[in-house]
């Protein structure tokens, strides 16, 4: 949040949730000095209603307390992974490096691909997602762990002219 600063002092650190949908904040919980992002997620999840909503947060917040709060509020969650969570992270990527197991997400269809094109460059994404976690070590930690999934993102930048050929 920019401009939020008063007398000298240093700024406010505010978490948001942020409907994407709909395009409008829910609610807003500032982030003690002292403190992290960790601590306040829970407090603004008390504050707002989640029933039936997918709650999305980045790896800061991937915390089993922060997964536990979101399923007794009866919502769903998404959270990244990464290697602050170094044993799940790694076992989650072995899974995920197996190209038998991504042959059968295709083949179950639980598989998407997107592509876009802007100023020059594309982006192209493919989303795996399994629900296929028994062999997940810790899995019972993680209320209401359903699946798992990972986003393969490429970018291309510069693509070549297209090469268009006429016939009559």
């Amino acid at each position: 949040m920019r401009g939020n600063t008063k007398n000298g002092e240093k700024p406010n650190h505010i978490i948001t949730a942020w409907n994407r949908e709909d395009g409008y904040s829910m609610g807003q919980q500032r982030v003690n000095e002292k403190s992290n992002e960790i601590t306040a997620i829970p407090k603004l999840l008390d504050k707002i209603n989640i029933k039936n909503s997918v709650v999305t947060i980045d790896a800061m917040g991937t915390q089993t307390a922060i997964a536990e709060k979101i399923n007794n509020k009866r919502g769903n969650y998404v959270l990244a992974v990464k290697e602050n969570h170094k044993v799940l992270f790694e076992e989650i990527s072995l899974y995920f490096e197996d190209t038998d197991h991504l042959k059968e997400i295709k083949t179950k269809g639980d598989y998407y691909h997107t592509s876009e094109k802007n100023h020059g460059n594309a982006d192209v994404r493919e989303y795996y997602q399994t629900s296929n976690i028994h062999w997940l070590n810790g899995s019972e930690k993680w209320k209401g762990l359903k699946s798992i999934g990972m986003v393969i993102r490429k970018h291309i930048t510069e693509l070549p002219k297209e090469d268009i050929t006429y016939q009559v």
